[in-house]
């Protein structure tokens, strides 16, 4: 959220408000990443109903070093195992040039140290019967912060 301070020499910080409010889909680099994965959500496609794609699970993440948290990373894996060769699918931060994760960046940059543990939580709600609006929440307990993102 830096860049906005300075683009180019110009002072754009009014764009924060607008840049915090969508997630953004882009490929991040391994040294980008402040902490280890942690599993949010699981499901099985085969028998899943559509009530179980809408949930809120907490998290807890351990950073990796001294620096600013600027945002969570979500994204997907999924395998399809009852074909002939088994397709797997990870969209995660640094495994896919084509498949991208969002990041849901926080509207403030929080400080962290080596070793904090982040706690919160992330919920996932769909809005629409067809499945195309999706209301993101991002809880971040230590801070008392939350961030909601709508997607459509």
């Amino acid at each position: 959220m830096k860049f906005w301070d300075s683009v180019y020499g110009i002072n754009m910080k009014w764009m924060k408000q607008w840049v915090s409010r969508e997630p953004l889909l882009e490929s991040i680099k391994a040294e980008q990443l402040n902490s280890d994965e942690y599993l949010i959500y699981e499901i099985n496609l085969q028998n899943c109903k559509q009530e179980d794609l809408s949930f809120s699970n907490q998290y807890q993440i351990k950073t990796k070093r001294q620096d600013y948290a600027t945002g969570i990373i979500v994204w997907m894996k999924y395998s399809f195992t009852f074909t002939h060769l088994p397709i797997h699918v990870i969209m995660g931060p640094t495994k896919s040039p084509f498949w991208k994760p969002a990041i849901l960046y926080f509207r403030e940059e929080i400080p962290v140290n080596k070793g904090d543990k982040l706690q919160g939580s992330l919920a996932i709600k769909f809005e629409s019967e067809e499945l195309l609006e999706i209301k993101l929440s991002v809880h971040m307990q230590q801070y008392n912060y939350v961030s909601y993102f709508k997607l459509n």
